[in-house]
This record gives C-alpha cells, structure tokens and sequence, in this order.
C-alpha cells in the first residue's frame, strides 16, 4: 500500500450522503459500473473530497466530512431573486416549486409561488449543505489506456468513438470542433502528459445502398 499525492490516477468506488442522514445523492454506482478512474487533484469529483484523498492509502475505506464551504459553498442569499411568473409563462414553462430552470444560461431553482411572483434561487442546490463521502480506494492506475478511458468516462462521456495507437489518443467525431478539440486538449495535457498526441478525425458516414 502507498500514500496517495496529487497527479495520482486511482479507481475508487464511493457514495455521497447528506450528513447525518441515509441519503444519497450523488455515487459511482450505477446500472453499468461501479468505480470510476480519475486523476486526483484534476476537480474531477469535489475538489474539497479530492484534497482529503490525498495522503490516503490505497485499499483504504474512509469517511470524509466535508463542511458546506468544502462542498458546494454557503447559501449566498444575494443570489436569490424575486421574479414575475408571467416570465416563465411566456417561454411555456409552467412554474412550479422546485422546479430547475435555465435563465440566461443560469441554472436557478424555483422555491415557492405566490402572488405572480417567483422566487427563485441562483445557489447550487446543494449549497448550504453539510456532506459525508463513504469512499473505498481500490488501487493506482498505471495503464495509459485505463487513464485515457477515466478521463473520457467522466469529462467527456459524449465520445464513443476513440481509440489509442502508440501512445496517441484519436476521436473521432460527426463533425470537426476546433473550439472542442482545443478544450479536449488542453484537459488531457493538464492530466495525461505521457500522451504523445491527440489527433481528432471526422466519423465516417456508411454509405448508403
């Protein structure tokens, strides 16, 4: 077993609570896996539960409390806004609480109703909350493949065509993206430097008979 330090690929398995309670919200397990693989220190997961991984061990099972400013920050009542129902209405959006709505390319959350007005919260919906992570390190990842796959898994889980030939990683997408590809980039360069390249390539299209 070994300490862990920041720029180390791990598989974990873990589970996220609302603490003091049996609650989840938010886990690596799904219908298709159970771990996930991530460069620690890369804001992959919460950067406050990364920072507590650190100087973990591998094979190690912890409990993490991570306070609301660890988390997703304290509720910032300066970002809750009082807004006309009539607004909702008018892009077909029936409004209701508890509803998530996307203003001006702001994710808000409706709170309550009354009088044809809305108030409607800026905050993250888990800002003001208290967390407890139940994690289970499982190992180092060392395979470059593995790492390439982490990376794709939980940044940009949209492609589905990639492969990796002598330590250069080519996707291949419907439709060229010089914005994506620079973005994709400069994300595996910050945490997978030992790749060589990143070459990107149009998907070919089936002819049709």
């Amino acid at each position: 077993m070994s300490n862990l330090k920041q720029g180390d690929f791990i598989e974990l398995e873990y589970t996220g609570y609302f603490k003091g309670t049996d609650i989840a919200f938010d886990s690596s397990i799904s219908k298709d896996q159970k771990t996930v693989v991530l460069c620690l220190g890369s804001n992959s997961l919460l950067k406050g539960l990364e920072e507590k991984l650190i100087d973990k061990e591998t094979k190690e099972e912890c409990t993490i409390e991570l306070s609301s400013e660890e988390a997703f920050g304290k509720k910032d009542p300066r970002l809750i806004k009082i807004m006309q129902s009539k607004v909702f209405i008018k892009k077909n959006v029936n409004p209701i609480p508890g509803l998530q709505v996307n203003i001006d390319g702001a994710i808000a959350t409706i709170r309550s109703i009354s009088g044809g007005r809305c108030v409607v919260d800026f905050n993250h919906p888990l800002a003001g909350r208290s967390l407890t992570y139940k994690v289970k390190i499982l190992r180092v990842v060392k395979d470059l493949k593995e790492k390439v796959d982490g990376v794709i898994n939980l940044d940009f889980p949209f492609f589905k065509n990639y492969k990796l030939e002598n330590d250069i990683l080519i996707i291949s997408l419907e439709r060229l993206d010089k914005k994506l590809g620079d973005l994709v980039s400069k994300r595996f360069n910050e945490v997978i430097p030992e790749l060589k390249t990143i070459n990107f390539e149009e998907l070919k299209k089936e002819k049709k008979e």
